[in-house]
């Protein structure tokens, strides 16, 4: 009786709070029209029960080795779950890419990606810290790679040795000058960037190809001439500029996969169309509004990336985000793309265990078994 008590203390004075602060600003300003939702919840159960639609450069050839191991160990077990696999590739990909000493991950390798997909997952939940949720588990972990990544920070500025790679720049740029907490943010941030959408582009890539065979014949036969006229043993910078079959495959992947959303806070008052978004108010920018959007994409939910031969309006694919909020990783997946899919085509085939598999659709979408292939070399 007294938690129901306390409830009811909590929440009749937010509704009439929120009852009073409406009424008043309705006569005010003329807001976008629709529903507001719940005191404070807003619609946030709506949403969740519905589906929510040069440094890089001089890497390549430890990401092209990268994508190469896994691909072998592929061939080896005969049959992969792709979303776990590719998991491990994105992980060890931008692990590569902010320390040049692989050691410093591969001591706690599982425990540190373990609490990266764990803090990532603490996204998608509801802000309740208490000690049964999500949430609070995925900031416990957080607290746990800050650690990790503060001791090794430390480590660096005592032993002042140069290394090549992100870590080094971001201690030592002195137009940054950084604090270990501006550092530690920066690499967490680019460690859930690539966490779970790099790899769901590779499964659905490989999905929609698998489905399309003639359109995967057509990106066969594009690596396959990049395979026969180049002279290095590895992809160039180069190489991947030549392959635009695969690019605009990635494209509209992108288009109809992401069911992601933007998320902006007004910092100001703005109006448009004639109603006012006022400052506060937080803007949820639904990645398949657009994309599925008949204005911007004819028969939008035909796989189809020849609609990328003509360039496409500004802002109508926003898979990488837009404006100036643009994904800083944006050129590294699209290069751990390229370069899986290269070493995949040219040596591989797949075939999909359960091709008409049930789809989850949040807080991503995802074949539910995280798409099961069998891999054969060719």
């Amino acid at each position: 009786m007294a938690l129901w008590s306390l409830y009811l203390l909590l929440v009749i004075p937010a509704v009439a709070a929120f009852l009073i602060s409406s009424k008043r600003k309705s006569g005010s300003v003329q807001t976008p029209p629709g529903n507001r939702g719940w005191p404070i919840l807003g619609e946030t159960i709506q949403l969740l029960r519905g589906t929510a639609e040069d440094f890089v450069f001089q890497r390549r050839k430890r990401f092209d080795k990268i994508a190469m191991d896994l691909l072998t160990s592929w061939q080896r077990k005969g049959c992969v779950t792709v979303l776990e696999e590719t998991l491990q590739l994105t992980f060890d990909v931008v692990t590569a890419f902010i320390c040049d000493d692989p050691r410093i991950f591969q001591t706690k390798t599982g425990d540190f990606m373990h609490d990266v997909t764990v803090a990532s997952r603490g996204l998608f939940k509801l802000p309740i810290n208490l000690p049964f949720t999500d949430y609070h588990r995925a900031l416990q972990a957080r607290k746990r790679l800050h650690y990790h990544l503060d001791r090794l920070i430390n480590e660096r500025r005592i032993s002042k040795i140069t290394h090549d790679d992100l870590l080094h720049k971001l201690m030592n740029d002195k137009d940054l000058n950084s604090t270990n907490q501006q550092i530690e943010d920066n690499i967490v941030g680019l460690l859930f960037a690539g966490q779970h959408t790099t790899p769901l582009t590779l499964v659905w890539m490989m999905k929609r190809l698998q489905e399309n065979p003639e359109i995967l014949k057509e990106v066969v036969e594009e690596h396959q001439k990049i395979l026969r006229e180049r002279e290095q043993p590895h992809l160039t910078w180069e190489d991947t500029r030549r392959m635009p079959v695969t690019m605009r495959v990635l494209q509209e992947t992108l288009r109809l996969a992401s069911g992601g959303m933007l998320v902006r806070e007004m910092k100001h008052a703005v109006e448009y169309n004639g109603y006012v978004f006022p400052k506060g108010w937080t803007l949820h920018i639904f990645h398949t509004a657009i994309h599925l959007n008949e204005d911007y994409f004819a028969d939008p939910y035909k796989f189809d990336p020849s609609r990328f031969l003509v360039p496409q309006k500004p802002g109508t694919l926003i898979g990488f985000g837009c404006g100036l909020r643009t994904c800083p990783g944006a050129e590294l997946a699209k290069l751990e793309i390229l370069v899986f899919f290269h070493r995949l085509v040219t040596q591989y085939s797949w075939k999909p265990k359960a091709p008409n598999g049930a789809i989850r659709n949040w807080p991503l979408r995802i074949p539910e078994d995280g798409y099961v292939v069998e891999i054969n070399r060719k």
